[in-house]
């Protein structure tokens, strides 16, 4: 008979087994249950309860303030950086006013009101005249001639100074001013009066210097003429340009304060005129600065209005 492929080969007495102990059947091994807890209810007393429940409670308090207090830390720091934006914001934004402000305000020149010694003259042009020609001992007078509206300040015994040539120069006294209506100013008159028309009522002066030395005379000789009209000691003076006058005649100056970098309008009283300069004798005080030219486009000035310096030239 063939052999079965499938059949198990035969391996009875290789072993030495004891059949007596193999055992006939399973034995399940017991199964190890875990003692179950005892309940809350039986282990702890009410008193631990309590306490935990205390513990609990305290516990969700702590979670919710620290929550509490980190949205309080972040809505503070939120408000500070707001805060920090809206005054950076404010800031340019004030910036950018001044610049404009800035920009727009009056750029003004100032000079400083000074104490010194200011004289005036009456400067013109006139003629050696020898008052009798026939005689030897007649003095020379330095003689001019102007209209009566020119000649203001003019007085008798007032100083003079007489420039015959570049090289000499004789001083004299005003010795007389005479005034005469000529007879072109009656005609003129009289033609106005029949035509309706317009004349001057202004007469010729004439101003008569007596020299105090007639050596360099020459009758009809062409002479520079200055007339010393007024002198005036520790006078607080500033240049001319820095007056302005109102509609109702009042002279006035704008004064600077470095301090608050505004200007103020000051009434003051004019004395002496000359050469540019002007003689204040009331409303400032030496070392007082006034305006004395606007160079910017904008030339408005007003009580307080504040002001930049600019350069000169």
């Amino acid at each position: 008979m063939a052999e079965d492929k499938h059949s198990l080969p035969d391996i009875s007495g290789v072993f030495d087994i004891d059949e007596s102990r193999i055992p006939t059947k399973i034995i399940e091994k017991p199964v190890e249950t875990k003692p179950t807890a005892p309940t809350e209810s039986i282990l702890l007393k009410p008193e631990t309860r309590a306490e935990e429940k205390r513990i609990e409670k305290e516990r969700k308090a702590t979670v919710k303030q620290k929550k509490k207090t980190a949205r309080m830390k972040a809505l503070k720091k939120n408000v500070i950086l707001v805060g920090i934006a809206a005054v950076l914001l404010l800031a340019a934004a004030l910036g950018i006013r001044a610049m404009i402000k800035n920009r727009n305000m009056p750029q003004v020149l100032v000079s400083s009101a000074k104490v010194e010694t200011l004289t005036s003259h009456y400067d013109t042009e006139g003629t050696i005249l020898k008052e009798d020609p026939d005689k030897d001992d007649s003095p020379y007078y330095a003689v001019f001639v102007e209209n009566d509206y020119d000649v203001y300040g003019l007085q008798k015994g007032q100083r003079a100074t007489v420039t015959i040539s570049e090289e000499v120069s004789v001083t004299g006294v005003v010795q007389d001013i005479r005034k005469e209506e000529s007879d072109s100013n009656i005609i003129e008159r009289l033609k106005a009066l029949f035509t309706g028309g317009s004349f001057s009522t202004a007469a010729n002066i004439t101003v008569y210097i007596s020299l105090d030395d007639a050596d360099y005379a020459a009758d009809s000789a062409q002479v520079q003429i200055s007339v010393v009209t007024g002198i005036s000691e520790d006078a607080v003076t500033v240049p001319t340009e820095a007056l302005h006058k109102d509609e109702s005649g009042q002279n006035y100056v704008w004064v600077y304060k470095s301090s608050s970098k505004k200007v103020k309008r000051q009434d003051v009283t004019v004395g002496l005129e000359t050469d540019g300069v002007s003689e204040i004798k009331r409303g400032l005080s030496e070392g007082d600065f006034v305006v004395t030219d606007v160079v910017s486009e904008n030339k408005e000035l007003y009580n307080n209005a504040k002001v930049k310096l600019g350069a000169a030239g």
